[in-house]
């Protein structure tokens, strides 16, 4: 979450009458930052409750780097529901978004800025011709990647000497493609016809976010946003840039990557708890979309 918007004590209240540049909203006396080629990146902590209204520039990703209770966010009319937020819980504000957030205890965030050109650019390296859309919203489960990441980021902000830029902008880059990956869709024409309102992909990617192992129909997804099934799956592809299959199929994998990272889970129940019908489907899942085998998420052994 976006924290750290603290001076003197007293938070940053209002609402967002102007665009700004990301960084700029959150107090120098909050933590260290850094602005490169690429985007900027910054380390905050909190200290108490508050609330902060703002619309920026450039795409902005946070990411909790401790357990922080009653944090609430509204992306322009919608309104999300109030969650307490674990280390690698990461919230997307894409630029041009008026938000506002609420906050009701004390945590510590890295803040990651990438420009909509330095996006664009990422994703041409993605080989998409498309532009790139990143979905509002807060990942329901900890995103142990952009864990890491953000780590390395507070790492390197908070050296004794300073920052090397060349460094941060290669983990913004890599922020950049993660975001791509996983908490994008994408646009090819410039309205949005043919695809689900904000309301509607919410609710839908909330529902899919809480239920995704089990068994789901198309039916019932499409009576989330209202539509028919034929209409619902053309709309969210369009929404998404993926089929709701495979969209379906990329949260069960990533909920099994997570769960073989625990030594004592065997393959059999990783798979059976992400949703699989049984150990060997999980295995023609995982190499057929991410070339690897179940083992190979498995930690190394030391020796």
């Amino acid at each position: 979450m976006l924290e750290g918007a603290e001076i003197s004590g007293h938070p940053i209240d209002g609402e967002p009458s102007v665009t700004h540049d990301a960084l700029d909203i959150i107090p120098e006396t909050a933590g260290p930052r850094v602005i490169t080629f690429k985007g900027g990146v910054a380390y905050s902590k909190r200290t108490s409750a508050g609330s902060l209204a703002y619309q920026v520039n450039s795409h902005m990703a946070a990411i909790s780097l401790i357990p922080s209770r009653g944090i609430n966010l509204v992306f322009g009319p919608d309104e999300l529901p109030t969650i307490d937020a674990l280390p690698g819980t990461v919230t997307i504000h894409p630029a041009g978004t008026a938000c506002r957030l609420n906050w009701s205890s004390p945590g510590e965030t890295v803040i990651v800025s990438i420009p909509l050109a330095n996006l664009q650019e990422l994703a041409h390296s993605e080989a998409s011709p498309a532009s790139p859309h990143l979905r509002p919203g807060v990942s329901r489960q900890p995103d142990l990647h952009a864990l890491h990441l953000a780590r390395l980021v507070k790492e390197e902000l908070l050296r004794e000497n300073s920052a090397n830029d060349l460094y941060l902008d290669s983990l913004i880059a890599l922020f950049g493609i993660h975001l791509l990956r996983n908490y994008s869709g994408t646009v090819t024409k410039p309205d949005t016809r043919g695809r689900l309102s904000a309301l509607a992909a919410r609710r839908v990617q909330d529902f899919l976010d809480e239920n995704y192992s089990r068994k789901l129909s198309i039916a019932e997804l499409a009576s989330f946003a209202k539509l028919s099934k034929g209409h619902f799956t053309q709309a969210f592809t369009a929404t998404f840039g993926q089929s709701p299959h495979q969209y379906i199929l990329n949260l069960r994998l990533d909920h099994a990557e997570r769960l073989l990272a625990d030594e004592s889970m065997s393959v059999a129940e990783a798979a059976y708890l992400s949703g699989f019908s049984s150990q060997s489907h999980l295995t023609s899942h995982m190499r057929k979309s991410r070339n690897k085998t179940p083992s190979q998420f498995r930690p190394l052994r030391r020796t």
